[in-house]
């Protein structure tokens, strides 16, 4: 599984923050659940 940082994201204690996929970089992120399963 790859790491976050790799993914380029800031994950923050369970959460994960990722760019929406169909919005430019510069959009803010959503917060989505960190699985770690």
């Amino acid at each position: 599984m790859s790491k976050p940082s790799d993914l380029g994201s800031l994950k923050i204690g369970s959460y994960i923050l990722l760019p929406h996929s169909d919005q430019p970089s510069g959009e803010p992120c959503r917060i989505v659940e960190y699985d770690t399963s």
